[in-house]
């Protein structure tokens, strides 16, 4: 009787929904988003071989891609004179140029269509474009050029040159420098890239730029090109390489280039570093040097210099600009005169400050995330072996003539508050916030009726953004260090929120430039430190090559890097094949997991020593089971085999010396059984460490030491925070999870969010925007102060759970080629939605529980094929439309196999049951 009344539900509600199949009278496929190296209409690439994507559309279920054509042109046209592709069968949105050799410093045009399963080709997409640098660096014409010594101030370069009184088709400026550069033609700006180029080791790779200055160049008359250099990282050589390229409408052409006969001066930033801030003394401009009509006969003649070492490579990573602009500040002055300007949220940039004042007049900016109990910036501990306190301080020394402005040029910062200290006489008129970083696109959204994870997932935005600056870092505020650990743990999250596959395809190249011949690395790069044995951090060269491919499906980094992970793995199956298959050395571990008991913080323990058998061993187990599969995929069978027997013999030592059968835990017995670890325990239950038949006692295990032990609260540091909640969910205990994701006591996000956000410590009031680096850092310090870092990205991979348990999508092949759609309806949450752009297209989950019914939307992308799993109750029907077929019944799920399109289901629920 009960199963007969909620179909009787549906029947009424279903109409009152309006939900109406509609059916395409046509079959139609349109092809968009068309891009060459993942890039837009690219400006200056140069690989000779580059990839092609797109992205296909239906107006119908079920739609698939079986062929594809490409032509490439010389002209705005279809003539493909280039490359006609022909018709190749092929379901993939993607190809790599098969035409007649590409030349430098060159546009082509190009387009696409699609074939369907029933044989039906599409129109052929909007024409696109990409154009060439230099397809081979030594074609980069023009000689370095600097001041000739090593002294701080800014340098200061000016080429002034006349062209031929012709009408001007197109003009490009190449520009390589080591430091960091900004480019102006006739007094302008050109472009608004910040920071550039990447940083990398120039010693093997140093980047170039194309800029379009077409519309600036002025024929017939002088012009001029200026540009600034000022440090990057790290004091050294700045270097300029620059070939401006000039071809008029009846085809004959120009250059000009790098040479002697450039002008070099000393700029008026005195000191600057990306770490540490810059000294900017307004009284050593020099008004209109980049611009015609300048005297420079007091300026030096360049020095020629020694060229980097590293070979020129075209910059297709994303260009760190200004993104936005932060809320109106709250002022408060202090009572020793500094003057503070709270944002009300952190995030890293810099602020344009405006003032007044007489000549002369030295201003002192410190940023930074918080306040000390006086009430001025806090700009962080002590540490040995980290950079000085004093960071991200600057000084702006004023010219003394009316307004003026002062905004840094080769730094950044992580701040919600500015300190102005100013003497009398001087006005501060405006103080302006903005955020910079890497521009990169949102390509994900996650929303739901819990405002808390919505605000995780904001935050977690935020924090990824912030640490977007030419590679992964830790922190905008004190190291800004790429540790290989904190990338790889959130790799998976900027690859779901954002378009950054080139990002990490240019940090997979530092990897590569900064390994070792014996295949070991640093545990932060792009940075001069000695690589060293450590294979949690460093597990980053598999670890983030395979999820560009598992989530891209990006083959090119894996044959690209294969040689590199190939000798990185070498080393450390030489390493434990001595040492009974159990990695015995050094590693970061868990990094700063929570100490103490629930509501009773301690202090952070890092390193630490008792993960060092049992996380290094799971990360080499898991990095050789990767590299197996990579080997396979790429044709290299031999070293597939190496490596899967490799990673057989890893398991069954871990577990005969690690895995307690009673416990259903895996301890280090030389600590004991007391040195339980949810970190440990978690990662062996994702890396499929654990012998079958024992996964639900393990699953068992871990969900008493979270409930009982630590009273609903996680204690994973920055590895285990990665798993933990999904193996929860995994193992059955999703409530639990919940319960974890929300406890507003210590440890915990929820503890962060609700407890300390609003706080009021006496000299500020606590803003919980962004994530944090540790639970707790020291106890020493204040409760404000106890996590150090306020924006860390590590922490907030709660957010990949929000996407792929919560919404439920999960790749289940690379590329999301086939999906899993399965949500769960967890604690008191009604309602659900998120979506990813896959290689393929949009994929979207949307779920919500209106009265007693369930409704489940979901999208998924043309060539892709999915299962949905359908939460439903026992005996409860399901309606769908759509054209589902229904597979089986699992798990309190009734099992979808579906196509690509639009689908709804719609099951009743007992609302009674829910969970409150």
């Amino acid at each position: 009787m009960r199963e007969r009344t909620l179909v009787l539900i549906m029947v009424v509600v279903l109409p009152l929904l309006g939900l109406v199949p509609v059916l395409a009278a046509d079959k139609i496929l349109a092809v968009s988003g068309l891009t060459v190296e993942n890039l837009v209409n690219p400006l200056g690439i140069d690989t000779p071989i580059p990839r092609f994507r797109w992205v296909v559309e239906a107006n119908y279920n079920g739609a698939r891609q079986v062929a594809y054509e490409i032509r490439v042109s010389s002209a705005e046209s279809l003539s493909g004179d280039i490359w006609s592709s022909g018709r190749v069968e092929s379901t993939d949105p993607w190809a790599e140029y098969g035409g007649k050799p590409l030349q430098s410093r060159k546009r082509y045009y190009w387009a696409v269509r699609v074939w369907n399963e029933d044989g039906k080709p599409s129109e052929w997409s909007e024409i696109s474009w990409f154009e060439t640098a230099f397809l081979d660096p030594d074609e980069f014409q023009g000689k370095w050029i600097s001041r000739g010594d090593d002294r701080e101030p800014e340098i200061l370069l000016r080429k002034e040159f006349s062209l031929g009184n012709k009408e001007i088709a197109s003009a490009r400026i190449y520009i390589a420098v080591t430091g960091i550069y900004k480019l102006f033609v006739n007094g302008l700006r050109i472009g608004d890239r910040e920071l550039d180029p990447a940083y990398t080791n120039p010693d093997k790779t140093v980047m170039y730029v194309t800029h379009d200055v077409t519309k600036l160049l002025r024929p017939g008359e002088a012009n001029v090109i200026g540009v600034s250099l000022g440090n990057a990282r790290f004091p050294g050589q700045r270097r300029l390489k620059l070939q401006l390229d000039v071809t008029y409408v009846d085809g004959t052409q120009d250059s000009i280039v790098s040479d002697e006969t450039w002008k070099v001066a000393d700029g008026p930033t005195l000191k600057s570093s990306v770490t540490e801030g810059e000294v900017y003394d307004a009284r050593l401009e020099q008004p209109g040097w980049n611009a015609p009509g300048f005297d420079d006969s007091e300026w030096s003649n360049v020095a020629i210099v020694e060229a980097p070492k590293g070979r020129l490579k075209a910059q297709t990573s994303p260009p760190i600009r200004v993104t936005g602009e932060l809320p109106t500040p709250v002022v408060k002055k202090l009572p020793g005169g500094s003057i503070i300007y709270d944002f009300q949220t952190t995030r890293a940039g810099w602020a344009t400050i405006t003032v007044k004042g007489p000549r002369g007049a030295e201003i002192r900016i410190k940023y930074g995330e918080k306040l000390n109990d006086d009430g001025t910036v806090h700009l962080g501990p002590t540490i040995p072996g980290f950079p000085r306190p004093e960071i991200q301080s600057y000084t702006y020394v004023l010219r003394g003539e009316g307004e003026e402005s002062f905004t840094p040029s080769y730094s950044y910062c992580g701040y919600r508050y500015v300190q102005i200290d100013a003497p009398e006489g001087v006005e501060i008129l405006r103080v302006v916030g903005k955020t910079v970083h890497a521009d990169v696109p949102a390509t994900g959204d996650f929303s739901c009726s819990n405002e808390l994870f919505n605000r995780y997932h904001r935050a977690m935005q935020a924090s990824v953004l912030s640490n977007l600056h030419w590679f992964p870092t830790d922190t905008p505020m004190y190291e800004k260090a790429g540790w290989t650990g904190d990338g790889h743990i959130y790799c998976d999250n900027a690859l779901l929120n954002f378009d950054s596959e080139n990002f990490w395809e240019k940090w997979m190249c530092d990897h590569r430039d900064y390994q070792a011949e014996n295949g070991l690395l640093p545990v932060a790069l792009p940075d001069p430190r000695e690589p060293q044995e450590e294979p949690v951090w460093t597990y980053s060269y598999i670890g983030v090559n395979w999820a560009l491919y598992w989530r891209r499906g990006n083959v090119r980094t894996l044959r690209e890097h294969y040689d590199g992970m190939k000798r990185w793995m070498e080393y450390y199956m030489k390493l434990v094949e001595s040492t009974d298959y159990i990695y015995e050395g050094f590693t970061y571990g868990d990094h700063e997991a929570a100490e103490g008991a629930p509501n009773r913080p301690e202090n952070a323990i890092f390193p630490r020593a008792q993960d060092n058998k049992l996380l290094g061993t799971l990360f080499i187990y898991d990095a050789a089971s990767k590299l197996a599969e990579i080997a396979r995929v790429l044709g290299k069978v031999d070293d597939s085999r190496k490596f899967e027997e490799f990673a057989k013999k890893v398991r069954e030592a871990y577990n005969a010396k690690f895995y307690d059968p009673d416990s259903g835990a895996y301890y280090d017995r030389s600590i004991g059984s007391g040195s339980y670890s949810q970190a440990v325990n978690a990662v062996a239950l994702a890396f499929g460490v654990v012998p079958e038949g024992e996964r639900q006692k393990v699953f068992d295990r871990l969900a008493y030491d979270v409930d009982r032990t630590w009273d609903g609260h996680v204690s994973v540091g920055a590895v285990g925070v990665k798993f933990i909640l999904p193996m929860l969910t995994e193992g059955g205990y999703a409530e639990l999870a919940y319960k974890a994701a929300t406890t507003p006591t210590y440890p915990g996000w929820g503890w962060w969010f609700q407890s300390l956000h609003g706080l009021d410590t006496g000299s500020e009031t606590i803003i919980v925007d962004t994530m944090w680096e540790a639970w707790r850092w020291f106890l020493s310090q204040s409760v404000i102060d106890s996590s150090r870092s306020h924006n860390h990205a590590f922490r907030g991979v709660i957010d990949d759970w929000l996407y792929e348990y919560v919404a439920g999508i999960r790749p289940a092949a690379p590329a999301y080629r086939k999906i899993v759609v399965k949500p769960h309806l967890i604690g008191d949450l009604n309602y659900v939605s998120a979506y990813i752009t896959t290689p393929l297209g949009r994929v979207s989950s949307e779920w919500k529980i209106n009265g007693a019914i369930l409704q489940l939307k979901v999208h998924i992308p043309v060539s892709a094929t999915a299962e949905i799993w359908v939460p439903v109750e026992k005996g409860a029907s399901v309606s769908e439309r759509g054209g589902a077929k229904l597979v089986r019944y699992q798990e309190g799920y009734a099992v979808y196999e579906v196509g690509s399109g639009d689908y709804i289901f719609w099951t009743p629920r007992d609302v009674s049951r829910q969970t409150l």
